[in-house]
C-alpha cells in the first residue's frame, strides 16, 4: 500500500459504504416495476408497502447481478447466503424494517485495483450484500428541519441495492475518487448499473484521524489504533467527485 498522506502529525484513514441501485425490471422482493415514474406511489403493492400478510419473494435477477459483481471484484461467492431484518422507524420505510444482509452476504473478501496518478492501488472489499432501497422523501417549504410538511413516495421502496463495504484502505480523497470511478466503470461494463439514473449511487464515508507515526511504510495500521481513533461519517454523497470534495474538506 501507499505511504499515508499526513498533514502535520495526523493521517487520514477512510473506508466506504457504496450503495448501488441494481438494474432489474422489478423490485428485489416483489413484482413492482423499478422504472422511474412521473406519478408518486404507482409502483407499489402489499409487499413493498409492508401490508399485513404479505410475504417477500427474492428476485433472481438481483442475485445474478450481485454474483456478476462478486466475480468482477474477485470475491468469494458462498453457497449459502442469508437475509436479516434491520429494524428502524422512519416514514420512508413502510415495514419499519429493512431486509438486508450482514454476516452471510452474497459476496465477501474481494478487492478492486485502481490507478491513483502513476500508482496502482488495491482496495480490499470486506463484503458486498443485497438489500432493499427505502422510499424517497420530499420536504415542502424548507429543509428536513424547517419544512412545512413532508411527502413520501414509495415507488423506490424495494428497488434492489447492492452495498459494497470496503476495508479502511484509503489514505486520501483522491484515492477515494479513483476507486469510485473504477467501481462505476466496472458496474456499467457488467450491465448491472445505470449511472444516469438519479440516486443510483450513494456513498457513506467513514473517516478516522490517527497519529501519522502509527502508519507503516506500507500504509498498514494496527486495528487497535483504529478502534481508538476519532471517527466521523459523511453520509449520502451522490458522486465520486462529490466524495472527493467532501473528504478533502
Amino acid at each position: 500500500m501507499a505511504q499515508a498522506q499526513d498533514q502535520g502529525e495526523l493521517a487520514a484513514v477512510i473506508g466506504l459504504e457504496v450503495h448501488v441501485q441494481l438494474e432489474t425490471d422489478t423490485k428485489i422482493f416483489c413484482g413492482c416495476s423499478t422504472e422511474p415514474a412521473g406519478e408518486p406511489n404507482i409502483h407499489t403493492c402489499p409487499v413493498c408497502l409492508g401490508l399485513p400478510g404479505s410475504l417477500p419473494v427474492l428476485n433472481e435477477a438481483a442475485v445474478e447481478a450481485a454474483v456478476k459483481v462478486g466475480k468482477a471484484i474477485d470475491a468469494e461467492i458462498p453457497e449459502r447466503t442469508r437475509f436479516h431484518r434491520k429494524n428502524y422507524y422512519y416514514p420512508d420505510l413502510p415495514k419499519n424494517f429493512q431486509i438486508t444482509q450482514y454476516d452471510e452476504p452474497v459476496c465477501r473478501d474481494g478487492h478492486l485495483e485502481c490507478a491513483v496518478g502513476d500508482e496502482r492501488r488495491t482496495i480490499g472489499i470486506r463484503r458486498a450484500h443485497l438489500e432493499e432501497d427505502p422510499g424517497s422523501l420530499t420536504h415542502k417549504g424548507g429543509s428536513i428541519d424547517t419544512a412545512d410538511y413532508t411527502l413520501v413516495d414509495y415507488n423506490r421502496a424495494g428497488v434492489p441495492l447492492m452495498e459494497v463495504v470496503t476495508e479502511p484502505d484509503f489514505r486520501g480523497a483522491e484515492e477515494v475518487r479513483a476507486f469510485l470511478a473504477k467501481l462505476e466503470e466496472v458496474l456499467e461494463y457488467l450491465g448491472v448499473f445505470d449511472a444516469s439514473r438519479d440516486g443510483s449511487l450513494r456513498i457513506d464515508a467513514n473517516l478516522s484521524v490517527v497519529d501519522a507515526a502509527e502508519v507503516g511504510d506500507d500504509g498498514e495500521i494496527d486495528s487497535a489504533v483504529l478502534e481508538d481513533a476519532n471517527r466521523t461519517e459523511v453520509k449520502n454523497i451522490s458522486s465520486h467527485r462529490g466524495a472527493k470534495k467532501a473528504l478533502a474538506y
